[in-house]
């Protein structure tokens, strides 16, 4: 098997990704808003006047797909997978690998952040269901995401 993908690191790529292999997802803050990946100035205002912030875990499923096909040979062993658009209770939305079990997923779902190690120890994001979430059925008796 090929060794899992990792991003080249930037000197902010790595704090975020230090923070995450202690088991915390950290996103950067200031004025205008919070945003993800790190960068060196402000996304909403330029700004070089910014803070780390600590997220919650919490978040909101917004879209996903199923890979059925790896784009590296690390995962070729683990089709089907799910990646997601995950915004964040602070703001900030990111991709990460999304795990639904036996729930079927739905657009504006709650999910929580399970910070996982591989079997290579590298600890990965993975956003599932929120506890809360409610059933589809109730989502699609609302008329929010058709039915």
């Amino acid at each position: 098997m090929s060794a899992r993908p990792v991003p080249e690191m930037t000197e902010l790529e790595q704090v975020a990704w230090d923070a995450l292999q202690d088991g915390r997802l950290i996103f950067q803050s200031g004025e205008g808003g919070a945003w993800l990946p790190p960068r060196e100035e402000s996304p909403f205002t330029l700004s070089d006047d910014w803070q780390w912030s600590e997220a919650s875990g919490h978040g909101t499923l917004i879209s996903w797909v199923t890979y059925h096909v790896p784009y590296h040979d690390y995962f070729k062993d683990k089709l089907p997978y799910r990646v997601g658009v995950i915004e964040l209770v602070e703001g900030p939305r990111l991709l990460a690998a999304v795990e639904f079990g036996d729930v079927a997923p739905v657009v504006d779902m709650p999910v929580e952040l399970s910070v996982v190690r591989d079997e290579e120890d590298i600890a990965v994001p993975v956003f599932r269901p929120s506890e809360s979430a409610p059933s589809p059925l109730a989502l699609t008796n609302r008329g929010e995401h058709g039915g």
